[in-house]
């Protein structure tokens, strides 16, 4: 086979391989903390400053105390989106207090296209039929909302890096929720819903969903990070 040929060649399913080395690394990760007389928050801190680097490129000054906040404190509520939500909602990040009506389903979406081709060159279809809401009465009318301006354009320029860090930062948060209780489970197998879909990078976790049950499930998921960020006190 050719060099060039070679250098064409894409992984068939990358989000199932990022999947097994986030596993692998987990892994990892058990067996340090295991064996090593430093603190499970320090190691947990350690192993996802990495992650994120290697993942993402960076791992900005706004994040860090995020991730510090989220891997050294506890969090008593259950719902991880909300405590995800909650976390970069107080961490006095010069954000607006709500952003749907600023952005839109289809910023949401071109996160997704951006996200699959910059990562993996998945090209996603131009097409796609939004749906209806699939949660309370509150999150179905915010959806409706976002839903009725389709087309519309982010009248804020810094809203589009905003809402990317925002989908971004929640992953990561959330992630470590269910990393944490991961860790402190005592017997069994670990089920967050979908695994692949959580243990996975963004990217991972949206090619995964995307291709499993499709962009409107996908943009729904995201929606309810967005739809959390403006409700959480």
């Amino acid at each position: 086979m050719s060099e060039r040929k070679r250098k064409r060649r894409r992984i068939e399913h990358p989000e199932k391989q990022l999947h097994q080395n986030f596993i692998d690394n987990l892994t990892d990760l058990e067996k340090n903390i295991k064996d090593s007389s430093a603190d499970m928050a320090d190691n947990l801190y350690n192993f996802f400053s990495q992650f994120i680097r290697i993942t993402t490129g960076s791992f900005s000054e706004e994040f860090k105390p995020m991730v510090r906040k989220a891997i050294y404190e506890e969090y008593f509520d259950d719902d991880r989106r909300q405590t995800a939500a909650r976390i970069i909602k107080q961490s006095g990040i010069e954000w607006p207090d709500s952003f749907l009506g600023r952005v839109y389903l289809s910023d949401i979406r071109n996160f997704v296209v951006f996200e699959l081709w910059s990562q993996h060159q998945h090209v996603i279809d131009a097409k796609w039929t939004p749906g209806k809401g699939r949660g309370d009465e509150a999150q179905n009318e915010a959806w409706t909302n976002a839903l009725g301006t389709i087309g519309a354009k982010i009248q804020n320029p810094k809203d589009s890096s905003r809402l990317s860090n925002l989908l971004t930062w929640m992953h990561f948060l959330k992630l470590i929720h269910h990393v944490k209780a991961y860790l402190e489970q005592k017997e069994g197998e670990y089920d967050s819903g979908d695994n692949i879909y959580t243990f996975n990078t963004i990217s991972g976790a949206c090619l995964h969903k995307y291709n499993n049950e499709g962009m409107p499930k996908l943009i729904w998921e995201l929606f309810l990070d967005v739809w959390h960020y403006d409700n959480v006190s």
